[in-house]
């Protein structure tokens, strides 16, 4: 599979998530508030994820940005130029959809500890979405046989 095969797959994954959302926010009734919100957010982190999988970064060559991006966030650029394309690809959108996790997991806390029941909820949705994607995404990477930390 070649890069562009494993975004395009990525992405269709997110949109899975996306479409699901969609129709469930159709078929609410419009007096259904908190539902209604719930999935508004839902479809917008997955949408945001689609952008994350889809990232290029304006490059030339988008495999050098991804891997900028990994080496940035601290991972071993030895590594990370022994990888294939497509495990870049792949690599690179888990961490960023898992880093996004760690952001609002910590902001959640901080809501937590303010009792603000509005932004714990919006969180909450967030990363109940956003966890899913990755369950779904590291799912795929073991059907194509990704062992990212054996590069």
């Amino acid at each position: 599979m070649i890069a562009k095969q494993l975004e395009s797959s990525l992405i269709s994954i997110i949109q899975s998530v996306i479409e699901e959302s969609t129709i469930k926010l159709e078929s609410l009734p419009i007096e259904a508030h908190i539902a209604v919100k719930a999935q508004r957010i839902r479809r917008n982190m997955a949408l945001h994820c689609k952008a994350i999988a889809f990232m290029e970064y304006g490059a030339h060559d988008p495999i050098y940005a991804r891997q900028a991006v990994l080496t940035a966030e601290g991972l071993d650029s030895k590594m990370l130029e022994n990888c294939p394309n497509e495990e870049i690809t792949y690599l690179h959108a888990l961490w960023c959809i898992e880093r996004l996790m760690q952001h609002y997991s910590a902001e959640l806390i901080k809501a937590n500890n303010f009792n603000d029941d509005e932004k714990i909820f919006v969180l909450e949705t967030q990363l109940e979405v956003l966890s899913e994607i990755v369950c779904k995404i590291r799912d795929f990477g073991k059907l194509e046989r990704y062992n990212l930390y054996e590069c």
